[in-house]
C-alpha cells in the first residue's frame, strides 16, 4: 500500500505531461502512423525529442518511439509491402546511456533503451543503430560492449590510454 507521499510523488511525476502533449488516445488524428513511415522509402523520418523541455518525458518518448518501431516491425506482413532498412541514430549516447548516474529514472530508462535497441537489431530486417559520444568511457559499458563496429575520432588522452589497454593498441 502506498502512502500520501507516494501519491504526491506520482502526481508530481505525471504533472509534466500537462505541459508536454505526447499522450493521446490511440485513435487521435495526429498520432504518428509508424506503418506508413516504415513503408515510405522516399522520405527521411526524424523523430526527435529536442523540443521536449522535461527530461523525464524525453526518456519516456524515446522509449515509446522504439517500442512503436518494434511493435510495427513485429506485426509486419508481406502484404504490407517491403520493409525498408531502418537506421536509428542515437546522438551523444552518453546522455541517454550513461556509465554512471545518481538518477534512478535514468538508470531504469537506460536499461530499457539498451534492451530496445538490441531488440530492434534482432527483430528488424535491415535495422541498425548508430551512436556517437565524445566521451567513450562515460557511455554505458554494456552498451559499448554490444557494438559490433567502432569508429574513433578525436579522443581525449584518457580515452586513448584506456583504449590502448583494452584494444591492445601498440606504438606500431
Amino acid at each position: 500500500a502506498g502512502s500520501q507521499k507516494t501519491i504526491s510523488d506520482i502526481k508530481s511525476d505525471l504533472s509534466s505531461f500537462l505541459n508536454e502533449f505526447c499522450l493521446a488516445p490511440e485513435n487521435f488524428e495526429l498520432n504518428l502512423d509508424f506503418k506508413e513511415m516504415l513503408k515510405n522509402n522516399q522520405d527521411y523520418h526524424i523523430l526527435t525529442t529536442a523540443f521536449i523541455r522535461d527530461k523525464k518525458i524525453r526518456y519516456y518518448v524515446r522509449i515509446w518511439f522504439l517500442n512503436q518501431i518494434i511493435r510495427t516491425i513485429s506485426r509486419w506482413d508481406n502484404k504490407d509491402g517491403r520493409l525498408h532498412p531502418i537506421l536509428i541514430v542515437v546522438p551523444e549516447a552518453k546522455v541517454y546511456l550513461p556509465e554512471k548516474t545518481d538518477e534512478k529514472y535514468i538508470k531504469i530508462s537506460s536499461e530499457i533503451l539498451m534492451s530496445l535497441l538490441s531488440t530492434i537489431r534482432n527483430v528488424g530486417r535491415g535495422c541498425s543503430s548508430v551512436s556517437d559520444s565524445q566521451n567513450l568511457y562515460e557511455l554505458s559499458t554494456s552498451y559499448r560492449e554490444s557494438m559490433s563496429h567502432e569508429l574513433y575520432g578525436r579522443l581525449s588522452n584518457d580515452d586513448v590510454e584506456r583504449l590502448s589497454k583494452v584494444q591492445a593498441f601498440g606504438s606500431e
